[in-house]
C-alpha cells in the first residue's frame, strides 16, 4: 500500500500549512465563542444619554462656502450641443396638405403607373387600404417626401431629413410595383 493513502485514510490528510491554519482558525473561534458567553463582564447601558450637538458656527462656514463657489462658476452654452434634442430632429408641419403624409415610405404601396403621357400619375396604396392618386411635385411621406419622378414600375420620391446638428440631408428613395404571385404572396 502507497504510504500516500495510507496518510488519507487515517484523516491526517492536506499539507502541513493547511493543516496548521485549519487549527489556528479552530483556536481563534473557540477563544472568541467561550469569551462571548460570560455575563458577568457584559456592559450595561447608560441611564442618562445627551445627544451631542453640532457646532453651529462651522456649518453656517461649509454653507457660505458652497454658496461661494455657486456664485464663482457660471455654465456658458456657447458653441455647446443641447443634450436634451433629439437626435432626429423632426420638422413636424401641423397643417398636412394630403393624408399620405401620416405614414412612413415603407408603410406605401405602389399599385399602378400610367407613365410615358405628358403629365405621369400613380396610384399609391396606404396601410388601411385606401388609394391615392399622386403625380409629380405630390407630398408623401412623414419626412417632408415629394415626388420627383414617375416611371415604368417605379416612382422616386425625395426626403428631407433635418440631423441633431442642423444639416438637412436629402434622400431619393424608391416606391416600386408590387406584384401579388399566384399563390397569393406579394413579391
Amino acid at each position: 500500500m502507497d504510504s500516500r493513502m495510507v496518510s488519507h485514510a487515517s484523516g491526517g490528510g492536506g499539507t502541513p500549512r493547511r493543516r496548521g491554519l485549519a487549527g489556528l482558525a479552530a483556536a481563534v473561534m473557540l477563544a472568541l465563542g467561550i469569551g462571548g458567553c460570560s455575563g458577568a463582564d457584559a456592559p450595561k447601558p447608560a441611564a442618562n444619554l445627551r445627544p451631542v450637538r453640532k457646532p453651529v458656527a462651522k456649518v453656517e462656514a461649509s454653507t457660505a462656502a458652497a454658496e461661494a463657489a455657486k456664485a464663482a462658476y457660471r455654465y456658458n452654452a456657447t458653441n455647446k450641443a443641447d443634450p436634451f434634442r433629439p437626435y432626429l430632429f423632426v420638422n413636424k408641419k401641423l397643417d398636412l396638405t394630403s393624408p399620405l403624409q401620416k405614414y412612413d415610405l415603407g408603410q406605401i404601396t405602389l399599385r399602378a403607373v400610367i407613365w410615358g403621357v405628358e403629365d405621369p400619375r400613380a396610384m399609391v396604396e396606404d396601410p388601411t387600404g385606401k388609394g391615392y392618386v399622386i403625380g409629380v411635385g405630390s407630398d408623401i411621406g412623414k419626412n417632408s417626401g415629394k415626388v420627383i419622378k414617375i416611371e415604368d414600375r417605379k416612382v422616386l420620391v425625395r426626403e428631407t431629413y433635418v440631423d441633431y446638428t442642423g444639416h438637412t440631408t436629402t434622400k431619393d428613395v424608391p416606391l416600386k410595383i408590387v406584384t401579388p404571385n399566384p399563390e397569393g404572396e406579394e413579391s
